[in-house]
């Protein structure tokens, strides 16, 4: 606001939101019943369901292979002929792991997406969805039918929790609101 919103001239009343809900048609009337003004303003409150959130630098550690990983070491410098000098010993282990991680495990640049926040999703669906991603990664790793069946009686769980806790919600706050 850049006009004042009291008799006295001061700015007494301000309109506080976050930086991702700008505030527009802001109209300030002058002071008529009371010694304020009568201030009207518009808010886009339209969350979009998936807003950039930055980009992070991970290693990929899926794409790891220890047994490739320990193979190469063996065969490194570090190992076959290792310097005397304690200086180039280090300098020489730093030089080959990261080498050899930066060659099995290479960075990637990976988007990350801000979620809406749902008001229902609480610790107990937190807790179903790791064991859930839990079993999930366990089945993708030793994909068997005892795994499978595992992780996919653990997703039903996991749709009856997330439903069951929407439908509380909304319930009980539909209901206090009467």
């Amino acid at each position: 606001m850049t006009s004042p919103t009291h008799k006295l001239g001061h700015i007494l009343d301000v309109i506080v939101t976050r930086s991702d809900c700008p505030v527009t048609d802001v109209q300030i009337e002058p002071p008529s019943l009371s010694d304020h003004s009568y201030i009207t303003f518009s808010v886009d409150l339209q969350v979009s369901r998936s807003r950039y959130a930055g980009t992070v630098r991970r290693r990929q550690w899926r794409r790891f292979d220890y047994d490739k990983f320990c193979n190469d070491l063996c065969q490194s410098d570090l190992i076959c002929d290792p310097p005397t000098d304690a200086a180039d010993l280090v300098t020489c282990y730093d030089k080959t792991l990261l080498a050899l991680l930066d060659e099995h495990a290479p960075f990637a640049d990976i988007k990350r997406r801000a979620h809406v926040n749902a008001p229902w999703y609480d610790r107990q669906c937190r807790l179903v969805k790791t064991a859930t991603r839990r079993l999930e990664r366990s089945y993708r790793r030793n994909t068997t039918a005892a795994n499978r069946e595992a992780w996919r009686c653990q997703s039903r769980l996991l749709h009856r929790t997330l439903r069951q806790r929407y439908v509380q919600y909304w319930s009980v706050s539909r209901l206090s609101t009467w």
